[in-house]
């Protein structure tokens, strides 16, 4: 399917921008070579249109997306995408051979169910979001989904989740 007549690339986008700015179109353009603070304004346009985008009151699908991740037979968590936000929904669990996904609920914790039975195994009937530690000025907070108890065998977890999106690159 070809392209839109209507889509743009990147430098066109910052080259807009640097034009309405008053700077130029930039050297991404054929134009005038932007000093380092225009450069800056620019990005800092570019970004804050993005967030007005993403953030205008619309529920962009996009945003949203399912995630289907393998959790191995004997793990209690699986490490959640760099750009997870938060779950959106129920979290749903399922094994080889079985006919469908079966719910489990979010806890706020489920560290006190391994206090209790600590060599629990099964089917995953808990689950919980945890941040993991280690989040830095390069580096944004991560986290890790919990479940309880073990898993007994391979399963597969599924959900949709809010999606931090990342600002343009022009790749």
């Amino acid at each position: 399917m070809p392209d839109s007549s209507l889509a743009a690339a990147f430098k066109d986008l910052t080259g807009d921008v640097g034009f309405y700015l008053g700077f130029g179109r930039g050297t991404d353009n054929s134009d005038t070579v932007w000093t380092t603070i225009q450069q800056a304004a620019v990005d800092r346009c570019v970004k804050g249109g993005l967030r007005n985008f993403y953030h205008c009151g619309y529920d962009w699908s996009f945003l949203r997306p399912v995630l289907t991740a393998t959790l191995p037979s004997g793990a209690t968590f699986i490490p959640l995408p760099e750009d997870f936000g938060g779950i959106e929904g129920e979290v749903t669990v399922s094994s080889s051979g079985a006919t469908g996904f079966i719910p489990i609920p979010i806890t706020g914790d489920v560290r006190p169910q391994y206090a209790i039975t600590p060599d629990a195994t099964g089917r995953p009937q808990m689950a919980c979001i945890d941040p993991i530690k280690g989040t830095g000025s390069a580096r944004g907070q991560r986290f890790n989904l919990y479940v309880y108890p073990a898993a007994d065998q391979e399963y597969t977890l599924q959900f949709a989740y809010y999606l931090n999106p990342g600002y343009l690159d022009g790749v």
